[in-house]
């Protein structure tokens, strides 16, 4: 039988993930998600969080060739500038960067309970206000003649994102969704795992603490499986989580909620246990306190897109 406990304080051994700020292993994640990397094969890129050094360290490994990216971050914010002057060269070389930085934007804003893929495209007339987004993005336009084509696009000087989900989501709201996308008003829950053991998985989910708004909770063994449903539950209380003690051990479970009366679920997250209880990466099966594994082929050489007159665009 399923049992459900509210927590509305937090116990000494469970810290409850707060709803507002990501961590550099939740971004981590999201980048390991996001549709960027959907096309490419995840055995030639690992990715670790450097603590020593306060970055985001990517290594790439693709038709024979070698890229090593790192990104900093400080103050709750990843920081890449690019000074460099603009060359055919440089502008090629910067595509690994576009693609990348665009990964792990896209992963921050889908964390933060958006469908990135679901945006209006960003407008030239577009001003970027950090303070008010956590995002801030400055591009310099660039054009060659290359054997007779164009190569064209825009060179990132500077760019930062936070980890601030509240800002974030006034990004979304000022840039828009598409007319077929869901509405804003269509409160999103964020589901994230707060405590991991071999007998229980402790939940947060939280879409909005001006109401008294409640979700519906659903779990399931596969990611594209079918979905169960865990009942209604409150989430409208940042310290307020849930409690599945009716796992099995060795299983990935896999949870989504959306908010009653709502359409649009909520990324779906997911976990596992071992045996001894040890959090197991149900994606690498490797423990999570290792360096998480990610990858992908980059399979089109930065050259030929830019001769196919494409513009680079987050």
């Amino acid at each position: 039988m399923k049992k459900i406990l509210f927590i509305l304080l937090c116990f000494l051994f469970i810290g409850v993930v707060d709803a507002e700020t990501l961590s550099i292993g939740e971004i981590i994640e999201g980048f390991r998600d996001s549709r960027y990397l959907d096309m490419y094969d995840p055995a030639d890129v690992e990715v670790t969080n450097n603590t020593a050094n306060s970055t985001i360290d990517i290594h790439i490994t693709a038709n024979g060739n070698n890229y090593t990216r790192s990104y900093s971050y400080a103050e709750g914010f990843i920081h890449f500038t690019d000074d460099r002057a603009i060359t055919l060269e440089t502008a090629s070389d910067q595509f690994i960067d576009a693609l990348l930085l665009g990964a792990l934007s896209e992963g921050i804003i889908n964390l933060s309970g958006f469908d990135a893929g679901q945006l209006n495209e960003i407008p030239d007339n577009f001003v970027f206000d950090f303070d008010r987004y956590g995002f801030y993005v400055r591009t310099e336009d660039y054009s060659f003649d290359v054997d007779g084509s164009v190569a064209s696009g825009d060179f990132i000087r500077d760019f930062k994102i936070g980890f601030d989900t509240d800002k974030i989501a006034n990004y979304v709201e000022d840039v828009g969704y598409k007319e077929d996308a869901p509405a804003l008003t269509d409160k999103v829950p964020t589901v994230k795992i707060v405590k991991k053991t071999s007998s229980a998985i402790t939940i947060n989910v939280f879409v909005d603490d001006s109401d008294n708004y409640e979700c519906e909770l659903y779990r399931s063994t596969t990611k594209n499986g079918n979905y169960e449903s865990l009942g209604t539950i409150g989430c409208y209380n940042k310290n307020m989580n849930f409690v599945d003690d009716s796992i099995k051990k060795n299983t990935t479970y896999y949870y989504k909620a959306k908010s009653v009366g709502g359409d649009t679920f909520s990324k779906i997250v997911s976990t596992g246990t071992s045996e001894n209880g040890d959090v197991v990466n149900p994606k690498t099966g490797s423990n999570q306190a290792l360096p998480l594994i990610i990858g992908f082929v980059l399979g089109i050489g930065a050259l030929v897109l830019f001769r196919r007159n494409s513009v680079i665009k987050l």
